[in-house]
């Protein structure tokens, strides 16, 4: 159990970390915290804060059901995807790896490679081309579930008094309905979190929009 809540309190913290870093929404809005002993940003604008709880709550009850395949966060422009950032879920014993009693990792071993993860979250800047810089930049929020598992998931928005743009939340089967995103390039993996029953993989995907735009810009 205190793997399945800290994968939960690490998606959030990084779902919080992604807006910030990716400059989606203004730094004013967001205070530095600590997590794992590292610093780490959490948004304080009520509406997005509020969505950001209701997600990784329906994520969090997810994950104890072990039905999470994975959570993708998508960086878009009106309907240009830019970058995905996504946490893929893995069962060992699918892999034919070897599975690690939860129980038997020390908690602090777990803090460690979460905290590994969020810094390499923290620096990801270095390593990706710089969004267009627009107040129209938005994300939307997916979970994709296990092939036996499917549930409805409402849509969500914010408050029409914010002045961001709207986020979606949505449940799907594979990749089933799912909104176009990020498929120029392959994946980069980020980091592993092996958790013993489960192991978590965080990705990140650019797409070739943010390329055009950039020659674009240098071109003007």
């Amino acid at each position: 159990m205190p793997s399945l809540l800290l994968s939960k309190s690490v998606i959030e913290v990084a779902m919080h970390t992604i807006l910030y870093i990716r400059q989606i929404y203004p730094a004013e809005l967001f205070d530095r915290r600590r997590l794992f002993d590292i610093p780490v940003f959490q948004c304080i604008e009520p509406s997005i804060n509020d969505y950001v709880s209701k997600a990784i709550k329906a994520v969090g009850e997810e994950i104890i059901e072990d039905n999470v395949s994975k959570v993708i966060i998508n960086i878009h422009k009106s309907d240009k995807p830019l970058e995905k950032f996504i946490f893929s879920f893995d069962r060992p014993k699918d892999s034919g790896s070897p599975i690690l009693d939860p129980e038997r990792i020390p908690l602090e071993v777990l803090q460690r490679q979460m905290r590994a993860m969020l810094l390499k979250l923290n620096t990801i800047d270095a390593q990706l081309l710089p969004l267009m810089a627009s107040s129209n930049l938005s994300f939307s929020f997916m979970m994709e579930l296990r092939e036996e598992n499917v549930h409805g998931f409402p849509e969500d928005s914010f408050d029409s008094d914010v002045s961001s743009p709207d986020v979606s939340l949505g449940k799907t089967r594979g990749k089933e309905n799912q909104p176009e995103v990020c498929t120029t390039y392959d994946p980069a993996l980020v980091h592993i979190i092996r958790a013993g029953a489960f192991n978590v993989s965080l990705y990140v995907q650019e797409s070739h929009a943010k390329e055009l735009s950039a020659q674009t810009r240098h071109g003007d």
